[in-house]
């Protein structure tokens, strides 16, 4: 079972099938949906097989995290996971660790995302000793792009997404 992680003002912890309903709620907002998910709307076993997914993860600290307040609301999620051969065109990086972070719309603008990804590289840098960890941008998404990199990520290529263009970062550990 994946440790707790302190945000200050929220707690990083790992996802379980429970969190299902809250996932779908996030990744079916209009708002957040149109980059992370191309703007469709996911079925419930695609929830129901990311989530188990991430739990066959949990012995390594890979996978993903739930984002919650204080009283336990769910803000978001972030994560760190793998890519599959299905989600990249680029044969060099399957199997390179990525960083995936989504917030709620309440919480733009509110550092929460920062605070996340800086803590869960951290995590990933120090406690798993990970040497590098991508991300993959939509191009037109440009406050994802601004947070990757303010995170200090480097610009090293390009993908094929299903909808957009992708801009593909890797950041090595320190």
């Amino acid at each position: 079972m994946k440790k707790r992680l302190d945000l200050g003002d929220a707690t990083l912890r790992g996802m379980t099938t429970q969190d299902l309903q809250a996932l779908r709620t996030l990744l079916h907002d209009v708002q957040v949906r149109r980059f992370l998910c191309d703007d469709e709307i996911l079925p419930d076993d695609w929830f129901r097989e990311t989530l188990e997914r991430s739990d066959t993860l949990d012995p390594e600290d890979l996978g993903l995290w739930a984002i919650e307040a204080p009283d336990g609301s769910f803000l978001g999620m972030a994560g760190l996971r793998p890519l599959g051969e299905n989600a990249t065109s680029r044969a060099d990086l399957v199997g390179a660790v990525q960083l995936t972070i989504a917030v709620g719309p309440p919480a733009w603008g509110t550092g929460l995302a920062r605070r996340a990804s800086e803590r869960l590289l951290t995590h990933g840098f120090e406690d798993l000793g990970l040497p590098r960890v991508i991300a993959i941008v939509d191009d037109p998404n440009e406050r994802s792009h601004a947070l990757i990199q303010r995170l200090g990520f480097t610009r090293i290529g390009a993908d094929a997404g299903p909808a957009y263009t992708q801009t593909v970062y890797e950041l090595g550990a320190a």
